[in-house]
């Protein structure tokens, strides 16, 4: 009877450790099926009057594989041609089965991925979609093929002036980044015999549409000339929408027993609002040198190695000779290169 017992306990034991293996295969996730993927157009409109406005929408199905787990989407583009190796990835909320894109956001990925501006470019997209902190591969959609013609939404306005005789082909610029009518840029006034820092602002390289002085930081067509304080470099910010204008000194330059003015006199550099980097050629002699702005030590750069380091080391010159200087005060960093 005992024996009969035991078998019956052994049989019960198998049976519920059958069912327990049974169990746990159910939460093996399988490698996933993928989903369906669409958009709301095959050729994205794309222009600065619709940066602000939807251009394009894609949708897509949730994947399955095989039991509910939190699932991360990657929308991926490349061009037409592309294998995806070097794709261009956009991560999307993980509750979400679409994505909208602005034309400035469409527009701004475009050129992130060093396309040309003004020509169409055929795009290839699809969606990855994998298992959050998981290792299992990926699934993919089908391809979808788009088209689209990205463009610069850099604008520019020109600052004729004495400093330059006058000439709009050849002026200094201003740029606006966003083309929403705000304009900003740095102009060097030359401390030139009779200077008089007069200036316009004009809205292309001739004088059709100039602005002038309308008096308390306003502009107008009709205003006279306006008037850097002085001699050097000064932010200029112009919005053509409320027609103001300001103007602030803003002037890098390098100091040191290794430059023409020794520890006394800056050696002035030039913006190049196009590059956004400060230069000068200047001759320099063995010693140390440092960058500093408007003249002042409150704010100064040194530093080794090409890398400025506020209030950093003395950055040292060994040899004697003609140097161009350039200082990059967005990326903080300098070459110092002997012509």
């Amino acid at each position: 009877m005992k024996s009969i017992n035991y078998i019956l306990l052994f049989t019960m034991i198998f049976v519920l450790l059958g069912s327990c293996k049974k169990d746990e295969q159910k939460a093996i996730a399988t490698s996933g099926t993928a989903t369906t993927f669409s958009a709301s157009t095959s050729t994205v409109a794309l222009s600065k009057e619709n940066a602000d406005e939807p251009v394009l929408t894609l949708e897509w199905t949730k994947a399955d594989f095989g039991y509910s787990a939190e699932i991360a989407n990657t929308i991926q583009f490349d061009v037409q041609g592309g294998d995806f190796s070097n794709a261009k990835e956009v991560t999307t909320d993980v509750a979400s089965l679409s994505k909208e894109f602005l034309g400035s956001e469409f527009n701004n990925m475009l050129l992130s991925m060093d396309l040309p501006v003004g020509e169409p470019v055929q795009l290839i997209a699809r969606l990855k979609t994998q298992i959050k902190s998981s290792t299992l591969t990926p699934v993919y959609s089908d391809v979808l093929n788009l088209e689209a013609t990205p463009f610069s939404l850099i604008s520019y306005i020109y600052v004729p002036g004495d400093y330059q005789g006058w000439n709009p082909a050849t002026a200094d610029s201003l740029t606006s980044l966003k083309s929403n009518g705000i304009y900003d840029g740095i102009i060097y006034f030359p401390d030139n015999a009779g200077a008089s820092f007069e200036f316009k602002i004009t809205t292309a390289k001739n004088w059709d549409n100039g602005y002038g002085d309308a008096g308390d930081g306003k502009l107008s067509t009709d205003g006279g000339n306006l008037k850097a304080p002085g001699a050097g470099s000064y932010q200029i910010k112009a919005d053509l929408n409320a027609l103001t204008f300001e103007m602030v000194y803003n002037q890098m330059g390098v100091i040191g027993n290794a430059t023409p003015g020794d520890w006394s006199t800056d050696t002035d550099m030039i913006f190049d609002n196009g590059k956004q980097t400060w230069s000068v050629t200047t001759q320099l002699v063995a010693g140390e040198l440092k960058f500093r702005k408007n003249h002042d030590w409150g704010v100064n750069y040194g530093g080794a190695d090409g890398t400025a380091v506020l209030n950093g080391d003395n950055i040292k010159i060994t040899e004697a000779g003609e140097y161009v200087i350039t200082l990059d005060t967005n990326t903080l960093t300098y070459s110092i290169i002997k012509k």
